[in-house]
């Protein structure tokens, strides 16, 4: 059984998204939720890290893994004129790496996605979409071997959440995940329940601010988690399971912060920083990026074990 630990780091662009920057981090453990409670280091697990960055007068997709301790040197996936960025990256039980990102050409925003099977990237493609804005899309591969992809796409209105499935060689036509709204749903991301179930979690707007809410693929569509037994995300339990920190800042719950002061408003409260203090974040696993990952928009890491 496939088991996988997904950090993302995600920066979406302003102009992009109409929300200014926004950072996204996610980990989870797609087929035992207990194992991100674990103390897992990272130095011999295989990790893919993807990222978009600078690339003279365009901004590319790259793709480095690290095996045995060792970052491999950087495969550039994307070769137009177009910006390319918000990649996800995941692999399936044959071993194959998906690749997934947003294009931009002249305003136009699409999905593409890459294959590498034996060594050779397959030529970027597109993803139909129904939607002339099409961003931030998340790739998973789920415990068969199917490869979904959810994205947030509009027609210059509000923002819904899509997915799509790869069954018998295509990606098929994309319908959303949840009823239509008025509301923008943005910032999706994919894992596997307890049970092996695709589920989708997207940040819905209401006019008390964003809240977090997910569906589940009950095999034939989606379906509210309360479905399970369970009571809604339980807070957003995805995201209270930190054991990995990268280029020296950790994760909160809800952002980046400084490894310094555990509290930093109250100077008579402060304490150690938080790699020495004496409780259950001291398990940190820092992530160097290794040198080469430069002049980056956004970059995603997926950790294999």
């Amino acid at each position: 059984m496939k088991q996988i630990l997904s950090l993302v780091c995600r920066v979406r662009l302003s102009q992009i998204q109409f929300f200014g920057f926004i950072l996204l981090i996610f980990l989870y453990s797609p087929t035992n939720q207990a194992s991100a409670e674990k103390n897992i280091t990272s130095g011999d697990q295989t990790i893919d890290m993807a990222w978009s960055g600078k690339d003279a007068e365009r901004i590319a997709i790259y793709l480095s893994t690290k095996e045995q301790g060792k970052w491999s040197q950087p495969e550039c996936i994307t070769d137009y004129n177009g910006d390319s960025l918000h990649p996800t990256v995941d692999r399936d039980t044959q071993g194959n790496t998906w690749l997934s990102w947003t294009s931009v050409d002249y305003q136009n925003f699409q999905i593409r996605y890459a294959i590498k099977q034996k060594n050779q990237w397959s030529d970027p493609k597109f993803i139909e979409t129904k939607t002339e804005n099409n961003i931030a899309p998340f790739i998973m591969v789920d415990h068969d071997g199917t490869p979904w992809v959810v994205w947030s796409g509009n027609n210059n209105d509000d923002d819904d959440i899509y997915y799509s499935r790869f069954v018998h060689g295509n990606w098929q036509k994309p319908h959303l995940v949840h009823s239509d709204n008025e509301v923008p749903d943005i910032l999706p991301r994919m894992d596997l329940d307890t049970l092996n179930r695709p589920q989708v979690t997207w940040e819905h707007y209401t006019p008390a601010g964003y809240t977090i809410v997910s569906k589940i693929w009950d095999g034939n569509s989606w379906v509210n988690e309360d479905n399970t037994g369970k009571k809604g995300l339980a807070k957003s339990s995805a995201y209270k399971k930190q054991n990995y920190s990268v280029a020296g800042r950790m994760w909160d719950g809800r952002q980046w912060i400084e490894k310094a002061s555990y509290i930093k408003n109250d100077p008579s409260r402060q304490v150690a920083p938080t790699t020495t203090r004496k409780d259950t974040n001291a398990n940190q696993n820092e992530i160097q990026l290794p040198p080469f990952v430069q002049n980056v928009k956004n970059i995603f890491i997926r950790i294999y074990q």
